[in-house]
């Protein structure tokens, strides 16, 4: 398969995992560097046995824009939560899912050559060894040692490993929500609404509480206008009364990084004027 980078080859992820890693097996990398969909459209059919490096946010819109009568070949994704959604529409649109984890300290930590689930991160690759949770209701910190140096490397990252040894990855330890002593991991709330006809995006967040200490917050964006009202009240038959946001809000774009990435820390600061929130009884 050639390797087709739709990432920053500035960061680990692009660089080590996308242009390193091809060039060790002597194959020439597809850098691009123009991230229009429908150009890295173009450059997929010209390579149909592709291997593209991408965020999951940038896959599910190439999987929007792809189509019908078209599949991807393999997709690598790396840097952000894998929402359930969009694994299930890359499982049914491309021939192979893979995932990896790591960082910049310790390069590639774990691979999964087939997600079957959106926090699988696979197996621990054998110069680095990780140490995590037990199970999905007893996670633990990802911790990374590189063996070579034994330098040991704080992940922040909250994670178990399966009874078949795979890395799983939950969500960051400060964007987990602590509503009264039980802990929301914000991917399991968003998965909920990116179920619900017509949005396409959604984040979860936290807000300082009184009563419960935390409180999960929600934006979405959507094809329509939908009303929050009824979106939160559809929510309590999905979720836990813990998990369904007090706070919800319908926005035209969710703000990133320029990584990509979204900084729910960004989101939790941006509403501190509370007066412009209703919160419902």
């Amino acid at each position: 398969m050639t390797p087709v980078v739709a990432c920053p080859v500035t960061h680990s992820y692009g660089l080590i995992c996308g242009v390193l890693a091809a060039l060790q097996r002597g194959i020439a990398p597809q850098v691009i560097t123009n991230l229009n969909p429908r150009s890295i459209l173009a450059r997929l059919r010209a390579v149909p046995e592709h291997l593209l490096y991408a965020s999951p946010t940038l896959v599910s819109l190439l999987i929007r824009m792809l189509p019908e009568n078209q599949r991807l070949h393999s997709v690598m994704l790396s840097g952000a939560p894998l929402p359930a959604p969009v694994l299930d529409q890359l499982r049914n649109r491309c021939l192979r899912v893979c995932q990896q984890y790591g960082c910049s300290e310790a390069g590639c930590v774990a691979l999964s050559p087939d997600v079957t689930e959106p926090g699988q991160l696979g197996l621990p690759l054998s110069h680095v060894s990780v140490q995590a949770g037990g199970s999905p209701g007893q996670p633990d910190e990802i911790l990374i040692t590189v063996k070579a140096t034994g330098q040991r490397i704080h992940s922040r990252d909250l994670g178990y490993f399966d009874q078949q040894g795979q890395l799983h990855f939950l969500a960051r330890s400060d964007d987990t929500i602590n509503v009264a002593g039980i802990n929301v991991y914000p991917g399991a709330v968003e998965d909920v609404f990116l179920g619900y006809p017509g949005i396409r995006e959604a984040v979860a967040f936290k807000q300082p509480d009184t009563f419960a200490g935390e409180r999960v917050c929600l934006r979405f964006v959507a094809d329509s206008e939908i009303d929050t009202d009824q979106l939160r009240q559809w929510s309590r038959g999905q979720l836990s009364p813990h998990q369904v946001p007090s706070l919800i809000e319908q926005v035209e774009s969710i703000s990133r990084l320029p990584n990509g990435k979204v900084s729910r820390r960004l989101l939790t600061e941006s509403l501190s004027d509370k007066d412009q929130w209703e919160v419902p009884a």
